[in-house]
């Protein structure tokens, strides 16, 4: 007598000793379809998922650009540059007035909630 671990096991076993003789040819065709159709579902799973991180990948790809968008219009640089030989003088909007050197550049950022800080 063997020493068996569950019960499990012994029906296992007893299942695969068991003579059931032959099956009818419509079971297994109906067999053969099931598996077909399972087949089949398991591509559609794949393209579904294929589909599913697609359009992830879009939407974080929206989400960088509306950020890039309203970086850039909400907060406007302004850049003046002097590439002409000598000196050029300039007055900012409040008033004061910058000599700005041959090749030299002077930029303004203005962020959006700048009072805030």
């Amino acid at each position: 007598m063997k020493n068996y671990d569950s019960d499990i096991e012994k029906k296992t076993e007893s299942a695969w000793k068991a003579d059931y003789g032959e099956l009818p040819k419509t079971e297994i065709k109906h067999s053969w379809r099931e598996f077909k159709d399972r087949i089949a579902n398991g591509r559609d799973r794949k393209k579904s998922k294929f589909y599913f991180r697609i359009s992830g990948v879009a939407a974080l790809l929206a989400v960088i650009l509306t950020g890039y968008f309203f970086q850039e219009i909400y907060n406007p640089r302004i850049q003046i540059a002097n590439y002409s030989p000598g000196d050029k003088e300039i007055t900012l909007p409040d008033g004061s007035i910058v000599l700005l050197k041959e090749n030299s550049v002077i930029k303004k950022d203005f962020r959006m909630f700048e009072e805030w800080n």
